[in-house]
């Protein structure tokens, strides 16, 4: 199934289908438990796994031989006490009409949450451009990828060092979102400068799983001729709220 339909005569660029939902109540918890409960309670009234979890194509498909990890299909994030779903992708309109039957979730306490549900639904242009940039901040802490090419400084390490890290790991996550997205930037080059670099803390519990991880990721202003579609995340975990990126300013650059 095709993430996103092609623009004419701009083949490194698509447009794809993206909603916000605002659940429209208080959630003072991770976004971890908001996605268990949307899923429970999704399953609840279909009875059956929910399809907010399936990807368009399988994140991993090993009859195929395919390992890459591609970038989730929708995001739970929790901002200000606010519960939020990001979705995007060619089965953005599924989701939501599973969310439109999901009329209360239970929070982590057992209290029972009625949910009223207001929706940002768009068709936005992304992929990489040719002649311009955009400045992009992240809201929630970028979790990066543990790989031998992106092993985080020492402590210590001079600056240039971290933001070279930085850079390392931004152009990676966004190169993979241009996979996901079915774009191979061939003619124009991805290009990351790091404006501003602050390290942040990062951890990752299921408790179910026996899963405890925690690290350091960063927080980070960072210009780039990659368009990304409002409100993205990238990175790790993006599923459970991090590495949500929002976009500050954009320029074009004037012919030669």
């Amino acid at each position: 199934m095709s993430v996103g339909m092609p623009v004419q005569g701009e083949p490194w660029n698509v447009e794809i289908s993206t909603a916000t939902v605002d659940l429209g109540l208080k959630w003072p918890y991770h976004p971890t438990a908001l996605r268990g409960a949307v899923v429970n309670a999704i399953a609840e009234v279909s009875g059956g796994d929910a399809l907010l979890h399936s990807d368009w194509n399988g994140r991993l498909n090993a009859e195929a031989g395919e390992t890459l990890s591609r970038q989730a299909p929708i995001c739970y994030r929790v901002h200000r006490e606010r519960a939020l779903l990001y979705l995007w992708g060619p089965r953005t309109g599924e989701r939501l009409a599973e969310l439109a039957r999901v009329l209360s979730v239970c929070d982590p306490s057992g209290r029972v949450c009625p949910v009223q549900p207001a929706l940002d639904v768009q068709v936005v242009k992304c992929g990489v451009e040719s002649r311009a940039y955009s400045l992009y901040e992240t809201v929630t802490p970028w979790w990066p990828p543990r790989q031998p090419w992106q092993r985080r400084p020492m402590p210590d390490a001079p600056e240039m060092c971290w933001r070279a890290w930085a850079s390392t790991a931004i152009l990676g996550g966004l190169m993979g979102f241009l996979r996901s997205a079915e774009i191979e930037p061939q003619q124009i080059r991805p290009i990351v400068q790091v404006e501003g670099l602050r390290r942040a803390s990062v951890a990752w519990h299921r408790d179910d799983r026996d899963l405890h991880h925690d690290g350091v990721g960063f927080h980070a202003q960072f210009v780039s001729n990659v368009k990304i579609p409002p409100d993205f995340a990238l990175g790790k975990h993006t599923s459970e709220g991090y590495g949500w990126i929002r976009q500050l300013d954009k320029w074009k650059l004037t012919p030669a």
